[in-house]
């Protein structure tokens, strides 16, 4: 099951260099590693991490569409809402 959550970049992100940022910030191990703890599931390997999320800018514009892989969508739908919770917490440090 494929599900993805369409997330505007904050509002004073401009360049593609910042929109790359945050991509690689929403990926990032210690953002996954806060999702994962909070959820209480097993922490996956790199390689698992990718084949199962990616972070894409669509269509020129700011806007992010975040997919999670996972059998059941509502565990996916849940693990995206989190993994946006720990990316806020993570960006206000």
């Amino acid at each position: 099951t494929r599900v993805t959550h369409d997330q505007p970049a904050t509002a004073q992100i401009t360049s593609k260099e910042e929109i790359q940022s945050e991509i690689e910030l929403l990926k990032s191990r210690e953002v996954l590693i806060a999702t994962f703890q909070e959820l209480a599931l097993p922490e996956p390997t790199e390689s698992e991490s990718a084949a199962r999320l990616s972070v894409t800018v669509l269509d020129q514009s700011r806007l992010l569409q975040i997919v999670y892989r996972d059998p059941s969508p509502e565990q996916a739908a849940h693990f995206l809402h989190t993994l946006f919770q720990k990316y806020s917490e993570h960006r206000q440090k």
